[in-house]
């Protein structure tokens, strides 16, 4: 049964502690209404080497050490849903999710894993697979009920229970790789969306209230780092394209997935709050839209 925003905002914090799943780690940006927010830092590097911008953005939020320890294990989330090159902007640019396993594996993490609810054959023919089997990752298609786990979601509005994949709710690290692109019925993909890919059941999301569920999917797990591929930016036919593509040579990096999502937005020409699970997203506390409330710091490379 759905609940309201007003009743949300009164019981959130206590409906926190109600996670019957206490391995699935909580959303620490869920705060009392008045309570003081930290500005979120993000930062956006422009420059012809995809993988150059990601290891600058990564670099300039303290590095990949902040976030990945030796003996880890990360869990990495690239869009990957076709078999289209980087050139159309449909999936992750393989050069970034290179970049971002070679810097994991080069921090020590004893495990690269990244798994999706997606067609295997396109992480072979997109350059994905390689891209994370190079630096001694594994990709797998978890389109297997039985790699999914049950998790009550407290702090959802509408979807209250579902299932994700198993490895993404154990992970020590998780680390957001979206592409940025056009979406038909959420006007955009980008890091919140991207959670629907590592969830069992998307059509209910379809049937109900596909941007609020798109926030509720979010609570589950804070990503560690959100690392959006701007490279090229999909302006329709999303999300599977082919459509009309701008190069916009930029990587986005933050803590914060809701700022990383409201500053990519504007890229598009939107107003963040015009992008309905971005609002949504907010006023649940899972993040800065307002993008006069952030620290951002864009730099050529």
């Amino acid at each position: 049964m759905a609940i309201t925003r007003r009743e949300f905002i009164k019981s959130s914090v206590g409906l926190a502690s109600a996670v019957s799943l206490a391995a699935v780690p909580l959303y620490p940006l869920v705060t009392q209404a008045g309570a003081k927010t930290i500005k979120p830092i993000l930062m956006a590097a422009t420059g012809d080497s995809p993988a150059l911008n990601a290891r600058k953005v990564i670099d300039a939020l303290g590095g990949i050490e902040k976030y990945v320890k030796p003996g880890n294990t990360v869990f990495l989330k690239p869009n990957s849903i076709t078999q289209l090159g980087p050139e159309f902007a449909v999936n992750t640019n393989p050069e970034v999710v290179a970049e971002v396993a070679r810097l994991c594996q080069k921090a020590g993490a004893s495990k690269i894993i990244a798994y999706a609810h997606d067609d295997p054959s396109s992480w072979v023919e997109n350059g994905i697979g390689k891209a994370i089997e190079s630096f001694g990752g594994e990709i797998v298609a978890a389109n297997t009920i039985s790699m999914y786990r049950q998790v009550n979601l407290p702090l959802g509005l509408v979807l209250r229970e579902t299932m994700m994949i198993e490895e993404f709710l154990t992970a020590d690290v998780f680390i957001n790789l979206p592409v940025a692109k056009h979406h038909a019925g959420a006007q955009l993909t980008l890091g919140i969306k991207n959670y629907m890919g590592i969830n069992w059941d998307r059509q209910i999301m379809h049937r109900t209230d596909l941007d609020q569920t798109i926030a509720d999917l979010a609570t589950v797990r804070k990503p560690d780092l959100t690392v959006m591929d701007a490279t090229r930016m999909l302006l329709n036919n999303g999300p599977s394209g082919p459509g009309t593509v701008r190069e916009e040579k930029t990587i986005i990096a933050s803590e914060d997935p809701v700022a990383a999502d409201a500053f990519t937005a504007t890229l598009f020409k939107h107003e963040p709050n015009e992008i309905r699970h971005i609002r949504h997203a907010s006023e649940m506390g899972l993040g800065v839209m307002n993008l006069k409330k952030m620290k951002i710091k864009k730099f050529q490379v």
